[in-house]
């Protein structure tokens, strides 16, 4: 499910990768990101913006900014610096 959070100071969207999710998060990013097999079979995300290629694996998260520039932070980093926007 893609809701809003906040990193402080601004406001982004993101989603978490998982089975269920990757379909929509491809659809959400549009061109710039394909379901890929990673090395060891299990399905993740490419990313491709500009000269930048970032892989997203399950539990990751796709952090979608106003500019429209993607990020991923692992499943460990992303609480840190984001908080859910009820």
């Amino acid at each position: 499910m893609i809701r809003n959070y906040r990193k402080k100071p601004a406001v982004v969207e993101a989603a978490q990768v998982s089975p269920d999710s990757i379909r929509e998060i491809a659809d959400w990013i549009g061109d710039d990101c394909q379901p890929v097999l990673d090395g060891q079979n299990q399905e993740a995300l490419l990313i491709q913006q500009r000269e930048v290629k970032a892989f997203a694996m399950m539990t990751d998260w796709v952090v979608k900014r106003s500019d429209g520039s993607v990020g991923v932070f692992t499943n460990r980093s992303f609480p840190t610096l984001f908080e859910v926007i009820e």
